[in-house]
């Protein structure tokens, strides 16, 4: 019996799915498993639990619906003193808010044709609020398939709908450089300006080796090589070459247009890393032939939790080409001690870090349970720079 204050009781919820293990016939789980819980007119009940303990799953439980894969198998849910799980649709005296959810529900389980039916019904609803509602369904529905959204006004300004056609006229651009191009994804954008600074990839890994992407740092220095580049406008994305004379350098690519200043290093090399985050080892192998890269040059900074940079060690690859980044044990068997070097003064024509990050001081051994990620600099006479961020060993 459901007290007359009640407006959702849930007792013995049961919720399972089907798994299937690699290998292995499938077998049933239980995800949820006797729930109960009380929420009271005119009050407000929280679920507090981490990060996958199902409280969004008991939430949606709530009307009796469980995510794709997912099966209400044990317990009853009332609403305002019915158990909606026992609720057949057919006997509803109306089917309006029943098919809006439903409508909804299609976005989840992926039933989007279902969903479309459902919302065609309604689109010359006489009450414009409803006919509204599945009309933005409809809307969604064309956006998900890639057609043009027809908008439809309505008594109020929908801030959603606003905010979302305020961003699509607002020019925008991100890029990525590999292959030796320019990879270039932009919208309501006729041209870009496009720097390039060599670099000596040591120097400004050593200056910065956590910003490796902060265009500021090179604002005040004049670009070895400026282009503006067209953009065509019946498109969203373009590839670049990167010019003959960078394709084999380290070199910085800075895109300015709209006030965005974006920049990436592209390090040119033949280098094949390989890293085992999980026990704090790299390989470095030749990309062309396979061979090991030995007595490459390796090295670590890390990053501790509190934002603070250390200098955390260096060193050369072995005749394997392996290197441990991740402990401070000494050298490993067959790894040559490098003999101390200065830092090499930058040559004429690269760009480098405004001074003042060189100065990190070594990891004390107290701060090494702090490290949040590290980052590595391998450079070889032979096959050029590479650098990479990573999470330290979870052990």
């Amino acid at each position: 019996m459901v007290a007359e204050d009640t407006l959702l009781a849930i007792r013995g919820l049961v919720i399972e799915a089907t798994s299937y293990p690699p290998g292995e016939p499938p077998k049933d789980i239980t995800l949820v498993h006797g729930v109960d819980l009380t929420l009271h007119r005119g009050r407000v009940l929280g679920l507090i639990g981490e990060s996958g303990a199902g409280k969004s799953t008991i939430g949606l439980s709530a009307m009796a619906y469980g995510r794709g894969g997912l099966r209400l198998t044990g317990g009853t849910i009332h609403l305002n003193g019915r158990d909606i799980r026992l609720a057949d649709a057919k006997a509803l005296p109306t089917r309006l808010q029943h098919d809006y959810f439903q409508c909804y529900a299609g976005f989840y389980q992926n039933t989007l044709a279902e969903a479309r039916g459902i919302a065609a019904r309604y689109s010359d609803y006489p009450v414009a609020r409803w006919r509204l509602l599945f009309g933005d369904v409809t809307r969604q529905l064309d956006e998900i398939e890639g057609k043009g959204v027809k908008e439809e006004s309505g008594d109020k300004p929908d801030r959603e709908k606003q905010q979302t056609g305020l961003a699509a006229s607002e020019p925008g651009f991100d890029f990525k450089v590999e292959n030796k191009t320019i990879a270039l994804n932009y919208r309501n954008l006729a041209e870009v300006a496009v720097n390039y600074y060599l670099m000596d990839p040591e120097f400004s890994f050593s200056s910065n080796p956590f910003v490796s992407e902060d265009a500021s740092r090179f604002s005040i220095i004049k670009p070895n090589k400026s282009a503006t580049q067209a953009l065509p406008n019946n498109k969203d994305t373009l590839d670049v070459p990167l010019p003959a004379e960078f394709a084999k350098a380290n070199v910085l690519v800075e895109i300015v247009a709209a006030g965005q200043r974006k920049a990436q290093a592209y390090h040119a090399n033949t280098l094949k890393l390989t890293l085992t985050e999980n026990y704090g080892r790299l390989e470095t192998r030749d990309s062309s032939n396979n061979r090991a890269v030995s007595k490459a040059y390796v090295k670590v900074y890390a990053r501790l939790k509190n934002g603070t940079v250390r200098f955390f060690k260096d060193g050369y690859t072995d005749l394997r080409g392996r290197f441990d980044y991740a402990s401070l044990n000494g050298a490993a068997p067959g790894q040559p001690v490098p003999p101390p070097q200065p830092l090499p003064l930058p040559r004429p024509g690269r760009a480098v870090a405004a001074p003042g990050g060189l100065d990190y001081q070594m990891l004390k051994p107290a701060e090494l349970p702090e490290i949040d990620k590290f980052a590595i600099l391998i450079l070889s006479e032979t096959n050029g720079a590479v650098t990479r961020e990573v999470a330290p060993p979870s052990e």
